[in-house]
């Protein structure tokens, strides 16, 4: 009976490395006889031939197909991260837009509340002239 699990990145690349690891304990000797029978080669041997028949029948190709859906991910992550940027800077803007105009103007009625003629002179000489024109 075959059991299907989905694979990820951490879990296959170790699987390889482990795979790779393994064949690499086979000495150079063993390599030598062209005998690659499964019945006859000791476990080492057996290994490397692991490795060497399915590396790029099915490793290579499930890690290519692994990093591209990976950087699809990242592609979309990238773009959903832009449109929040957009979203939250046109929110501030709106915002700053708003808070400007309504204290600009109620910014007339309360220099006319104040009780203190001297902050009003004040302001109204620091202020440019025209601006200064259109407050009063």
């Amino acid at each position: 009976r075959w059991f299907e699990q989905e694979d990820n990145y951490w879990t296959f690349v170790s699987e390889f490395s482990r795979y790779i690891q393994r064949a690499a304990a086979v000495e150079m000797e063993e390599l030598k006889d062209p005998n690659m029978d499964i019945k006859t080669i000791s476990n080492t041997k057996l290994n490397f031939a692991l490795v060497w028949e399915n590396n790029e029948l099915d490793f290579i190709p499930r890690v290519e197909e692994m990093v591209g859906v990976y950087e699809d991910e990242l592609f979309n992550f990238g773009k959903m991260a832009n449109l929040a940027i957009l979203i939250i800077t046109a929110v501030n803007s709106t915002l700053s837009v708003l808070l400007a105009f309504f204290v600009l103007r109620t910014l007339p009625r309360s220099i006319k509340a104040l009780q203190f003629r001297y902050v009003s002179c004040h302001l109204a000489m620091s202020l440019p002239r025209n601006v200064s024109q259109k407050l009063y």
